[in-house]
């Protein structure tokens, strides 16, 4: 595992792991070159970043094909994804790798982390097809107004069934200064409320083992993805509260990913 975090400001670094171990074609094309084949097994960063690009494409083809939200293609339903909705999907996808050691975990046992951080890229938790018989669902909000300092944007999300459930924030910030301390300029915060009452804040993470959201916590003011993971959520309506905490050059638009 390369590129580990975080970055020199402190936020989640990297923001997700791809993994390639596997056959690849050579590019001399020399069948010789392959033990007769043409093919070599290969790992690394090279091969890892084509197949998150590829997720990433795959991911932007299903909100154009009117997959969404019926979990199959409607043309009529085709939307444009920004940027920021394409990588909170990705976010919202990720796997938490476990593996046989420590390698995956920081110094502060938590997870996500600077050692995988929201885990390992896997679609198909987070992209339904109804022909598959998926019974899961995602929802989407892509904001086209943005929001300004001190506005907030409220919405619910109604879980069916008591299990897994990913809320995760998204938005391409202004660019930085150069060489500026903190890479931040606009910062949103994002807030999930339980049927129950209990509150949960983006990026505030328990240990590695538990693997999700701790309650409580204080808001993020240095990444520009928060997240709320939780492996048992209760049945009920849950609210997300998206806040403008500081936005100095605004509005400020962002995607939000429930799944």
């Amino acid at each position: 595992l390369s590129s580990r975090g975080p970055a020199s400001d402190g936020r989640i670094k990297p923001t997700l792991l791809a993994v390639f171990d596997g056959d690849s074609a050579m590019s001399d094309g020399n069948p010789a070159t392959g033990a007769g084949n043409g093919d070599l097994h290969w790992a690394g960063t090279s091969y890892s970043t084509p197949s998150a690009a590829g997720a990433a494409a795959i991911v932007r083809q299903y909100f154009v094909d009117g997959w969404y939200p019926a979990a199959r293609p409607v043309p009529a339903n085709s939307m444009n994804p920004s940027a920021a909705l394409v990588r909170a999907v990705l976010i919202a996808s990720g796997a938490q790798v476990t593996g046989g050691g420590t390698v995956y975990r920081t110094t502060d046992n938590r997870w996500p982390n600077n050692e995988q951080g929201f885990g390992r890229i896997l679609l198909s938790n987070v992209l339904p097809i109804a022909a598959s018989g998926d019974t899961f669902r995602t929802q989407v909000v892509d904001s086209e107004d943005g929001l300004l300092t001190g506005d907030e944007f409220t919405t619910t999300f109604h879980v069916t069934n008591p299990g897994r459930l990913r809320i995760v924030l998204a938005w391409n910030d202004y660019p930085g200064t150069l060489g500026a301390a903190k890479a931040l300029v606009n910062d949103l915060d994002l807030e999930v409320t339980a049927p129950d009452g209990t509150v949960y804040r983006g990026n505030n993470f328990g240990t590695f083992a538990q693997g999700e959201s701790a309650p409580g916590g204080s808001f993020d003011a240095t990444n520009v993805e928060e997240a709320v993971i939780l492996k048992a959520a209760i049945a009920g309506d849950w609210t997300v509260r998206v806040i403008g905490s500081n936005i100095p050059i605004g509005p400020q638009r962002f995607a939000v990913v429930a799944t």
